[in-house]
């Protein structure tokens, strides 16, 4: 029942009462609060009871006969406007608000009013609507009442919206395919748990550290940790030339169909073979990185890969298990010390580091590797962690631009980590480094994610996804002085030009006495390096006895390549109209 304190509710359910008879006003007394309860009383009070009234009667009416498992979609267009109305039934199950919601944004549409209540429903065998509750039943062991998600939606067209029908189509087949993952599951995380157990075989070419780390990182995964989307299991094959490949086995498939394998960007490129063999004779069995293709449900994001070596009773490679789908917010939240193979890792680094216990540097570089982007520490060994962490390390205590790049093992994308000063971060930077990176590996498809806490470094996380793979590495310290250059501010580069001629010292202290005294006007029209030679111009006055010093010189910068002259005075301006006659008599 509603707040006492929402009038509109309870305006709403006496309209009902009303109107409505028998079961139907029962049932309208169950469906009336709840439909509304994630709605603000400023979204309710701008329309009438009637209208509100209406929208509950039209959505259960497309619910009126539905059987278990069926999809129920109504679209329309407004009559006053050219909004749409999307309204659908179907079996409560997770993921299906994120994921219809997602899908709406990739047709061209913009979400105006959004609701998705649940209700728990008993049907005759024709499916038709006997009693509605708010509540799961207490006397439901028959399972008699089920959860059915009522979403509606009002929609304004963009640009290009999808047509109507192809809309509806893309909708269902979204709603299907979170049935599938839904039902997948269970099957899926089964799956995990025979394959770790499995590990537990002697005939596996790996230590016991490793299978001791690999097991308690699967349970881990098993552990609500990581959303399953799809299974399947890959056979090691050899083509008539020899070369290697990994054919996914239909039958072994669960969940939705996903043919987004890594290992394909390999295989395509006759080039990569030694790539695909040092792949199969690593030792490692884990492989963990992002699939080729977004999350077709949950969250638009690229697909987490897990990839687990596949072995027969002798000890060889035979193939391998691989799962798409997503870690959860969980797996992102939680603490890598808590996260089995990435504990590991951190330790390998900090043990590498050799930092005395407590000391400083010991616990900054752990919380650098606590803090560092999870999909880095899921993807990156222990050596590119530590060798990643070190850096910043190093960067934290100089303050100044460092840029860390990994190359996917399967040549499909750059990760690079930008650490730039806190103070000279800001959209237009990001969007400048954004074009750098764009134009040094040839592609457009550059995404971002920006972490600015009490550090005085800001890190930009770039993921640049490669057309093509790259014929050689990218030159880190030439991207590092673009990016400084990009990101230097005025002041910066009078602070780098005083450094250029003269000591570090020295310069610091002719930065803190002039820098701030230069007005915005004069930043306006001078450069950097000019501004450097007026400060040492003044310098020499004030160590003479003249009352004034002049310089003249050729702006070699300049298109017209004219004439400066600066005038230095010790104790008093001189007025613009008074020096603009001279000038002209000297021609």
């Amino acid at each position: 029942m509603p707040d006492n304190d929402n009038k509109k509710i309870s305006s709403i359910l006496k309209l009902a009462n009303q109107r409505l008879k028998g079961r139907q006003r029962e049932n309208y007394r169950e469906i009336i609060p709840t439909y509304w309860s994630i709605m603000s009383s400023e979204e309710l009070d701008v329309r009438s009871d009637a209208t509100l009234l209406r929208i509950c009667q039209q959505h259960f009416a497309l619910a009126a006969e539905r059987k278990p498992g069926q999809i129920k979609i109504h679209t329309e267009i407004e009559r006053d406007s050219e909004n749409v109305i999307l309204e659908i039934v179907t079996d409560d199950m997770p993921f299906i608000f994120d994921s219809t919601t997602n899908t709406i944004y990739e047709l061209g549409y913009s979400i105006s009013l959004a609701n998705h209540p649940v209700f728990w429903i008993k049907r005759d065998k024709r499916g038709a609507i006997v009693n509605v509750r708010a509540q799961e039943p207490d006397n439901n062991e028959d399972h008699s009442f089920r959860a059915e998600a009522y979403l509606r939606f009002e929609l304004e067209p963009g640009a290009k919206p999808r047509p109507r029908r192809a809309f509806e189509s893309t909708i269902r087949k979204t709603l299907a395919d979170v049935k599938a993952v839904v039902e997948g599951w269970q099957p899926m995380r089964s799956k995990a748990a025979a394959i770790r157990f499995g590990l537990e075989q002697p005939h596996l070419p790996i230590n016991q550290q490793e299978r001791t780390e690999l097991c308690a990182f699967l349970e881990w995964v098993e552990d609500n940790n990581f959303t399953f989307i799809s299974y399947v299991r890959a056979a090691l094959t050899t083509d008539k030339n020899g070369i290697p490949d990994m054919r996914p086995r239909a039958s072994t498939r669960l969940g939705l169909t996903i043919q987004a394998s890594p290992w394909q960007n390999l295989v395509a490129n006759k080039d990569n073979t030694e790539l695909l063999r040092n792949y199969l004779d690593s030792p490692s069995l884990l492989v963990i990185t992002k699939a080729n293709q977004t999350s077709p449900v949950h969250r638009p994001v690229y697909l987490d890969y897990i990839a687990i070596k596949d072995f027969d009773r002798d000890g060889k490679l035979t193939g391998e298990h691989r799962f798409y789908g997503l870690f959860t917010r969980s797996a992102y939240n939680s603490r890598a010390l808590d996260i089995p193979l990435l504990a590991t890792r951190i330790r390998v680094a900090q043990k590498r580091a050799n930092f005395f216990p407590g000391s400083h540097n010991a616990k900054m570089l752990l919380q650098i590797l606590e803090t560092f982007p999870r999909d880095e520490q899921f993807q990156s060994s222990a050596d590119e962690l530590y060798e990643t962490a070190m850096g910043v390390l190093a960067t934290e205590e100089r303050n100044r631009v460092r840029a860390f790049a990994r190359l996917d093992p399967f040549l499909r994308f750059y990760s690079l980590l930008i650490y730039i000063p806190r103070d000279r971060y800001n959209q237009k930077v990001r969007e400048k480094i954004q074009r750098l990176i764009s134009r040094a590996l040839h592609t457009n498809r550059v995404g971002f994610n920006i972490t600015l806490n009490e550090s005085a470094l800001a890190r930009l996380e770039l993921i640049a996804r490669l057309d093509t793979p790259p014929t050689a590495p990218l030159n880190i310290k030439q991207l590092e002085v673009h990016i400084e250059n990009v990101t230097r501010n005025w002041y910066d580069g009078l602070h780098a030009e005083l450094l250029a001629n003269h000591s570090r010292r020295h310069s610091n202290d002719l930065y803190s006495y002039y820098g701030p005294a230069f007005s915005d006007a004069y930043i306006a029209k001078t450069r950097p390096d000019i501004a450097a030679r007026d400060v040492r111009e003044l310098e020499s006055l004030q160590n003479s006895l003249a009352p004034l010093a002049v310089r003249m010189a050729t702006d070699e910068r300049a298109p017209d390549g004219r004439l400066q002259i600066r005038a230095y005075l010790r104790d008093r301006p001189i007025a613009l109209a008074d020096t603009q006659p001279r000038l002209a008599n000297l021609g």
